[in-house]
């Protein structure tokens, strides 16, 4: 057979050929590593929990809202009303000592009087009315020409005694008239708060009923 190099099924077609590897160089299939694959499991799908689209809040409540701010103006309107009621019974009763220690440095501490030339107060009246019986007593004492000696020095330290048992009594009447403008207000305060918590579960319960709903 002639050798034409190239030509399919002379010899040269297949002498110069390079020489296929041998089957047993090339690795076996089976000692190859087989690919791992995860291992599968099984989940048992939970019902998603219930949800509402909102929480409730007592601070962005239209109504509770309104409501609270109802309340702090009727309290402000109340505590207006008390400190003009108090002024106006601490300047019909005189004391100086007794507004200062209620009003601190408001100037209107300085309309209160006790002087009996110039205010028509209660302890304007009683120091006018003590201040005649001093002078009574002392023109009586002159008539019988009893000089300042120990009946006439009894006699006046009793007309001062009654009359700082006057004053304290009516003091203390005064006191007892003004702290009951502060209980009232702090009645009406816990009145406002009680009403506004039962207010807020009245409208959470609103709440839960309208979730529940959903």
């Amino acid at each position: 057979m002639a050798r034409y190099p190239g030509v399919p099924g002379s010899i040269g077609s297949w002498v110069n050929q390079p020489r296929r590897p041998k089957v047993g160089a090339w690795p076996s299939m089976a000692k190859l590593p087989k690919p791992q694959t995860a291992p599968t499991t099984t989940t048992t799908k939970q019902p998603a929990p219930k949800t509402t689209p909102f929480a409730f809040d007592p601070e962005t409540d239209p109504y509770l809202q309104g409501l609270k701010a109802q309340q702090q103006t009727d309290l402000n309107t109340q505590a207006a009303m008390n400190l003009a009621s108090k002024k106006r019974i601490l300047l019909g009763f005189g004391s100086q000592e007794l507004a200062r220690k209620l009003l601190g440095d408001d100037p209107f501490v300085n309309l209160v009087s006790a002087n009996p030339d110039t205010s028509t107060s209660t302890l304007a009246q009683t120091a006018y009315t003590y201040r005649n019986k001093v002078q009574g007593f002392n023109e009586a004492e002159n008539a019988a020409n009893l000089f300042y000696g120990g009946g006439r020095g009894f006699g006046l330290r009793d007309l001062a005694h009654n009359n700082l048992l006057d004053v304290a009594q009516q003091t203390a009447d005064i006191e007892q008239q003004l702290s009951g403008y502060d209980e009232n207000y702090a009645a009406a305060v816990r009145t406002a708060q009680a009403n506004y918590w039962n207010a807020v579960m009245q409208q959470y319960g609103n709440w839960l009923q309208a979730a529940n709903l959903r």
